[in-house]
């Protein structure tokens, strides 16, 4: 939110349910293979300002709920969208938290990561404890990320187990379903996402999503300066990015017409439709069951990056970069944007 105060944008946020201070009303929270509520808010927010174009910024589990909506929606997140920005987020998510299971302090941040996640299950007992798929006292016992996915995630969104519900949550082989323009920012030094599992491959040969790798950064750590506690690179970032979209409006509608010629010309030649039947069915409660293995065969992209070594963020790689002008002739990835209005943070 800090980071648009400068541009003109309104900032509109997305709380999972039970988060906060929402109290949750079923026994259905939220995960990272599952988009609908984001699609419910952002459909929200279309019809109330239909006038005003929409931007999603999602930032790790946010980032990755927001790549769910993109790769299972296709025209509809095209029809919503101006664009998107994801930061921080495991592109594969199997890759991801097998790295946070490595000694010592990956596992530690792992342990504790677990434990609060606990802690926010244990704070809604009230609905998920009882006759359940799950048993909430079980859940309770989590030593890892894999444990709590394997007794509670999986079980609570009709999923085999955690393996099945990481391959349907990746995004990594997904790129080619995406029709809305897309800035990605992640950090080669990110233990949840090791570098060369970031599908640069992918975005090369995208011609509207761009993945810019910082050599420092960590999980959504992008911090910058000799004293670096109030400044941060992403929020600069994002304020550049969103800027120069509103300097380049009709530059950002060709990106977008070309975001649609290429994810055609990908589908007719694969038959891949672009909308994820699966993964795009409403459940209709926690009892629901849906297989998704097949729609996340991990056939995806690997690619090691050539990322310096530098004390600014600044100094980074880009796969796909679209050179976008703003107001003082500095280039910025292409990617993101919004006009005059509504921005949609997840």
């Amino acid at each position: 939110m800090l980071a648009v105060r400068n541009t003109p944008a309104r900032c509109v946020v997305l709380n999972n349910r039970g988060i906060g201070g929402i109290r949750l009303m079923t026994t259905r929270t939220y995960c990272a293979a599952n988009s609908d509520d984001l699609e419910e808010a952002l459909e929200h927010l279309h019809s109330v300002h239909r006038s005003v174009p929409i931007v999603a910024v999602g930032i790790s589990l946010g980032g990755m709920i927001t790549g769910n909506y993109l790769t299972t929606r296709g025209e509809r997140a095209s029809r919503l969208l101006k664009a998107a920005v994801v930061m921080s987020i495991p592109w594969n998510m199997e890759v991801g938290v097998s790295s946070m299971e490595r000694p010592l302090c990956n596992l530690l941040l792992n342990r504790y990561l677990v434990h609060c996640l606990c802690h926010l299950a244990d704070t809604m007992r009230y609905q998920l404890a009882g006759d359940h798929k799950w048993d909430l006292d079980q859940v309770m016992k989590s030593k890892t990320i894999r444990e709590f996915d394997t007794r509670f995630t999986a079980m609570q969104f009709g999923f085999r187990d955690a393996e099945d519900y990481y391959a349907s949550s990746c995004l990594h082989n997904k790129i080619h379903r995406i029709k809305v323009p897309l800035l990605c920012l992640t950090a080669a030094d990110d233990p949840f996402q090791p570098l060369h599992a970031i599908p640069l491959e992918a975005a090369e040969k995208s011609s509207h999503v761009a993945i810019i790798v910082t050599a420092r950064g960590g999980h959504i750590g992008f911090m910058e300066g000799l004293l670096p506690t109030t400044t941060y690179y992403s929020d600069r970032l994002i304020s550049q990015v969103l800027n120069a979209i509103f300097a380049n409006l009709d530059a950002m509608e060709e990106v977008k017409r070309e975001a649609d010629a290429y994810a055609r010309s990908v589908f007719s030649s694969d038959g891949d439709t672009g909308e994820d039947e699966c993964a795009s069915d409403r459940l209709a409660s926690h009892e629901t069951k849906k297989d998704l293995a097949e729609c996340a065969n991990d056939d995806g992209f690997s690619s090691q990056a050539g990322v310096k070594d530098a004390d600014d963020h600044a100094s980074v790689s880009i796969a796909n970069q679209c050179p976008v002008k703003n107001t003082n002739d500095k280039a910025y990835p292409a990617g993101s944007g919004l006009q005059d209005g509504v921005l949609g943070a997840s």
